[in-house]
């Protein structure tokens, strides 16, 4: 009990002290103490609560705000643009991502320059609502009377336009604001669903508050049993101030708390007002100690409400949310203001100075609020996204600042390796060019070398095959004979030594082409199918090294005649005179004088110098061995004598012929390198020209991707200037401290 004493005690101090404080706001009010003061004219505007030209009203602060966050979206959508454009051009995957940045952005933009600041006024019916914001507005501009007066919701809105006017809901065809009092009116025939919006569009020039970018919004009663969460869903979520008006004459209600209890949940601390209005109604109470009692028990009643019960204020904010008014004093003294008149007549009752004083703090108080709240409530959500969008989009462009400058040195890098390329190709072309020749010559000696043993090894397997050869041996048929022989050697030793060389030769000159092509293809870099395309592979299957032994030993003629060893014509045959030893002895027996005249003169010789038992003795001796000559030719001996004479003349042939192969596949063998170091050196020529391109092009884009990393850094500079001026809005409107609850 003493506790509930003392928290009274507290509470009465605190509305003594609040009650002092607008007491000396009445003193400075320029309202003169007598009712019967003549009022200035209309044009001056000293004494309006509207506008006095010495106070700057803290609505500005909103319109400044505005201002200021609009530019700066201006200027991050300019830049979004740039950057956008500028991702698109180096096909940045991030450029579909900014272009819906910069659509929300443009959405944005458009939000705020629609963005208001917001009053919605709640209460049950007939508490005066319409009629407190009719005093705000200077006029009688929302349809007001006895009973329940407001059926729908209705905004009013500043406009340029001189006259008034007004939207029903899903039309945009302007009525006369007149109708307002048809149209929203509880009575009317024509009224407006309550869940609907009426819009009413009153001259800015009229209303300061209008002027200055203020929505407000009157709604039908709240104990007609609304749906709640519809009203608010449709018409509260981006109110800055609630304004809850009370019939002074009774405490709150349960359904204008329930109405609240709904908001304070689904709003984040909302600002409420609460006007104890009709407050005029207590001068008919001649017990002033009872009037005080009352008005203290409403402000408890009220601060409880607030404090206690929805949470959205403090005990020393919740002094400056309560107010106790007269909406209707407030508005007939306004137009007689207006219209230059005095306040006689207006049935005004005793200490309504007062009360006009109250409600002229509510009024400036509610700017205080409204100006801060709307601040916050408009323009730090879009505040956030547009800062975090920003900071985004640095990153964004930071990466692509970072991505040119790496594919930059990328490409500055593959230029540098493309010159040491070029270099390279060019020195080892040079070598390839004279190391080839070399290499040309030593196939060429190798095939000479190759040929050289041929011709030995083929004598010899000749030699050993027909040494072998043990066929019968006929005088009387040769031919048949040598056809046999012949086609044995054929068989056995020319076409298989011919197969046997043709590989030789190729596996030789494929090394000496491997040898070549495979430092052309590691200078060039060469793919194993351009190498089949360049490099044609030399078959000598279809050379012929040897004809046919029968063609070779189509000339041959063997001499099976016997011959004296000792006899002259084998001793000739035994001297090399210029021609074979057959022919010499031909041209000798063919000459008979020449023969005749031989033997005279060695007869003499030999008788002058020997004896004649010398002579016969040797004579003896040669009789003897020719004797045994003669008796061992035999067809063995004939045999012999042929094969011997056979291998002679196909030593002969088989080294003339081997000869002319030889030649014959140097000229091939040589050919085919000339082509292929022609090719190469074509290829060379194709190659230099690609890295030279090639260097050209990495030189440009090099040069493109280095100016694409000053544009993103150009760009992210711009985008850190517009992030300044996030950033200063911040600091100068959302960062100071908010109205305490």
């Amino acid at each position: 009990m003493a506790d509930a004493m003392s928290a009274e005690k507290l509470r009465s101090k605190t509305v003594s002290d609040d009650h002092k404080k607008r007491a000396s706001l009445n003193k400075q009010s320029s309202l003169p103490p007598s009712p019967n003061t003549q009022y200035f004219s209309p044009n001056d505007r000293r004494f309006s609560s509207q506008g006095r030209g010495r106070v700057s009203s803290p609505l500005k602060e909103f319109t400044k705000a505005k201002d200021k966050i609009s530019t700066a979206f201006r200027r991050f959508d300019e830049q979004l643009q740039d950057s956008r454009d500028f991702l698109k051009k180096i096909n940045s995957p991030e450029a579909e991502n900014v272009s819906q940045v910069y659509q929300k952005v443009e959405g944005i933009k458009e939000v705020i320059a629609r963005d208001h600041m917001k009053v919605v006024f709640f209460g049950r019916t007939s508490n005066g609502k319409s009629t407190v914001i009719n005093a705000l507005l200077h006029d009688r501009v929302l349809p007001t009377g006895i009973g329940h007066t407001t059926n729908c919701f209705c905004s009013v809105n500043g406009t340029g336009d001189s006259e008034g006017w007004l939207l029903l809901p899903n039309s945009d065809t302007r009525k006369s604001v007149d109708s307002i009092q048809e149209l929203a009116h509880s009575l009317s025939s024509e009224s407006v669903d309550s869940n609907n919006l009426v819009s009413v569009y009153w001259p800015n020039e009229k209303c300061l508050l209008l002027k200055e970018d203020v929505v407000l919004v009157d709604s039908p009663g709240i104990d007609m049993d609304p749906d709640i969460d519809k009203w608010i869903s449709q018409h509260c979520l981006d109110a800055d101030v609630f304004v809850l008006v009370s019939n002074a004459e009774s405490t709150l209600m349960q359904s204008e708390k329930k109405f609240f209890y709904r908001v304070s949940e689904l709003l984040s601390k909302p600002i409420i007002f609460i006007l104890n209005n009709r407050w005029d109604m207590s001068e008919m109470d001649t017990d002033k100690e009872m009037v005080e009692k009352v008005k203290l028990q409403h402000m408890r009643f009220n601060t409880d409400f607030l404090v206690n019960e929805l949470k959205v204020a403090t005990s020393l904010t919740a002094r400056d949310r309560a107010f106790f008014v007269s909406g209707k004093e407030a508005l007939l003294i306004r137009e007689a203001r207006a219209k230059g008149r005095t306040t006689d007549g207006l049935g005004l009752a005793n200490n309504w100075q007062q009360r006009l004083v109250e409600f002229d703090t509510f009024e400036r108080k509610l700017k205080e609020c409204l100006s801060n709240a709307a601040i916050h409530t408009k323009f730090e959500k879009h505040h956030e996204e547009g800062y975090r969008a920003l900071i985004e989009l640095q990153e964004i462009m930071k990466q692509a600042e970072e991505e040119c400058l790496r594919k930059s040195n990328e490409v500055s890098l593959e230029r540098d390796q493309l010159e040491e390329e070029e270099t390279k190709v060019k020195e080892e072309s040079v070598r390839l060019k004279l190391e080839n020749p070399q290499k040309s010559k030593k196939a060429i000696s190798e095939l000479d070398t190759k040929m050289s043993a041929l011709v030995i090894e083929v004598a010899s397997e000749l030699t050993s095959v027909i040494n072998c050869y043990s066929e019968p041996f006929d005088v009387d048929s040769l031919r048949p004979y040598l056809d046999a022989v012949c086609s044995k050697l054929d068989e056995s030793v020319l076409t298989r030594q011919t197969e046997t060389f043709a590989q030789r030769v190729a596996e030789t000159h494929k090394s000496t082409v491997e040898n070549i092509s495979g430092e052309y293809k590691t200078l060039l870099k060469l793919s194993s199918e351009e190498m089949e395309r360049l490099v044609t592979p030399l078959s000598f299957s279809d050379l012929t090294l040897f004809p046919t032994c029968v063609t070779m030993c189509a000339d041959f003629k063997p001499d099976l005649d016997f011959h004296f060893t000792m006899g002259l014509s084998s001793i000739l045959g035994r001297f090399d005179f210029g021609m074979s030893s057959a022919k010499f002895l031909t041209t000798v027996s063919s000459n008979q004088y020449l023969l005749l005249g031989g033997a005279l003169i060695g007869g003499y010789l030999i008788s002058k110098i020997l004896t004649w038992e010398v002579v016969l003795s040797v004579g003896a001796i040669f009789g003897a061995l020719y004797g045994y000559e003669r008796l061992t030719w035999t067809d063995s001996a004939k045999e012999k004598r042929f094969k011997d004479q056979l291998k002679g003349h196909l030593k002969e042939k088989t080294s003339e012929n081997i000869k002319i192969s030889k030649a014959s596949y140097q000229r091939i063998v040589e050919n085919d390198l000339q082509l292929l170091n022609a090719q190469f050196t074509e290829e060379v020529q194709k190659r230099n020209k690609l890295i030279h391109d090639k260097k050209t092009q990495a030189k440009e884009q090099a040069k493109l991707l280095t100016s694409y990393s000053h544009t993103a850094s150009h760009l992210r500079n711009n985008l850190k200037i517009v992030a300044c001026d996030f950033e200063k809005f911040h600091e100068e409107y959302l960062n100071r401290p908010e109205e305490p609850m």
